[in-house]
Parts: C-alpha cells; structure tokens; sequence
C-alpha cells in the first residue's frame, strides 16, 4: 500500500496534491520498494487527477475506463461528463465496480467456466459458494481524486473497495492508503484550513505524508503537484522540495538531539523560498509592457 494526501488552499484557488513512490508486491511475503513512477495521475484531459493507492494496474484500468464513459457520445451526459464533481465521482464510481466486477469473475467464475449469467443455473448450494467465494476477492485500490468544476471550484473526493465514493469538500482534506488515519490526523492537528497560504497547506500536506512513513508500506520519496483551474499542475522545484524536507528536519527533531537547533538561522530562508514557489502559481505573471517606439522628435540626433 501506500499514501496519498490532498488539500484545498489558498482561499480555495489551488489544491496541493503529495504522494509517495512505494509498490508493494506479493501477498504472503509482500516486498516494498520506492520506485520511479507517478502515482498523480491525469484523467485524461478532463483536468481532474487521481492519486492512486495500492494496485496501480487496478487504477489505470479505473481510470482509463472512466475515460472511455466520458468520451462516449452514446451514454447519457450527466452520468460521464466532468462538469460537476458529482458527476465526475459518479463515473470513477461506477467505473470502479465494473472493473472489480470483472477482476472478481476473472478470479473465481472464469477457471471454472462459467459467467455470472449461467450462476443462476447452478444448484442453489453451489450458488451460494460461488457468490461465498466472489465476495471474499479483496481489492487493495484507493483513488484520490482532485479537480475543479466548470465554475472554478475546487473538489476532493475518494473512491475506495468495493466502490464506495466519498466527498471530502467540507474538510478540504484527505489521504488514501494504509498511511491515511495518521496523514489525516496530522491535518487534524494543523487545523488545515482551504483559507491558509498555499506554502503553509504546501508545508503541512508534506508532514502529513512524512508522519504516515512510520507505517509499514509507505515509501519515503515523495511527488508533489499543485492543481490550480484551468492551468496544468505545477510539479514542486527542486528548491522548494529542499525548503519543506529542511522546514520538517528542524521542526520534528527532539530538543535534546545533539544537532537540534544548527539549522534555525536557514528557516526564514527556507520559508521565503516556498512563498516564492507558491506565488509563482497562484499570483498572475505581469507582462512587461514593450516600450512604445520615440518620435522623431525624443530620438536623439547623431552627433556629428
């Protein structure tokens, strides 16, 4: 498993979206590595993202087919098209149960022949064991999905197994992943609020992630995106990345560590250097104005 954090800042004009790069695999002696891929994941070009917690084959199969509903001319609009978060969590939803659906019958019916249609001609004891054994397939596949409606509103929500969706715009948080009760808590204990800066929300959804890294299965690299409407996310520089690890070294070390204290004179620039990532996104870019071209009259003339 994993953790993925989300959370709405900056008076509700970005989202700060972490997660880490741990797989695991196998399932009587799982091994966990941090390797190089993306759990934030785009759906399509709707602009909505997905973190993804446990099987990340399960996601994209979730994901793509959730893609696939959106672009079908032939479905109804209001089940699929991503103008609102609820018809958007509506299609990840039910995109989800029919990917578990087929997972399970793949499992259970398929070695055995059969298909869901031919259940009900089996004797009603075998019925019972077939629908026994199809509910006992454990899906270990968390979404967390962040975007904005067509108004600019930013939305969190999360589909979990068997298929279960979830809104979290009233916190303006969450986590996923077998890290998620301590991430939480950590936001929690912040009181992480959609009104802060987004460096503080930057700062406090890393620590969240952080402080969920004392739970076996959570890997210790970490992506981080910001979403802001209408925009691509922005992935966090490299001097940012350093700014918050160097912010989190000092502010959970124990006062009685040998070292505690070396880097305080670096937190005040630290701190500068996240409110400059963070402006850089939320704050409009200004356009130098082009000097308008001088008269015959301002040029100066040549001397002789």
């Amino acid at each position: 498993m994993t953790v993925c954090v989300a959370a709405i800042a900056a008076k509700s004009k970005a989202i700060v979206m972490i997660a880490d790069k741990a797989i695991t695999y196998g399932t009587e002696r799982p091994m966990l590595a941090d390797v190089g891929i993306k759990k934030i994941l785009p759906i399509g070009e709707t602009g909505w993202h997905a973190l993804i917690a446990g099987d990340p084959s399960f996601a994209k199969e979730v994901i793509d087919r959730c893609v696939e509903d959106i672009s079908d001319k032939g479905k109804p609009q209001n089940a699929a098209f991503p103008a609102t978060a609820r018809s958007m969590m509506h299609c990840l939803r039910d995109a989800y149960k029919a990917v578990r659906g087929q997972v399970v019958s793949d499992k259970v019916l398929s070695p055995l022949l059969l298909t869901e249609d031919k259940l009900s001609t089996l004797p009603e004891s075998l019925q019972i064991q077939m629908y026994e054994n199809m509910s006992e397939v454990k899906i270990t596949c968390s979404l967390l999905v962040c975007g904005f409606d067509l108004k600019g509103v930013p939305h969190i929500f999360s589909i979990n197994s068997p298929g279960i969706a979830a809104n979290h715009d009233i916190p303006g948080f969450h986590a996923v992943g077998i890290g998620r009760d301590v991430a939480i808590g950590e936001f929690y204990r912040f009181e992480t609020e959609v009104d802060e800066s987004l460096e503080a929300a930057l700062y406090e959804a890393f620590d969240a992630k952080a402080t969920a890294e004392l739970i076996l299965g959570v890997g210790y690299e970490w992506d981080c995106s910001v979403l802001v409407a209408d925009k691509e996310p922005k992935e966090i520089t490299t001097a940012a990345r350093k700014a918050m690890e160097g912010i989190l070294e000092e502010a959970s070390a124990s006062p009685y560590h040998p070292k505690w204290g070396e880097h305080f004179d670096k937190v005040p620039q630290w701190k500068e250097t996240l409110k400059v990532f963070a402006d850089g996104i939320i704050k409009p870019s200004v356009k130098r104005r082009k000097p308008s071209p001088k008269s015959k009259s301002q040029r100066s003339k040549p001397k002789p």
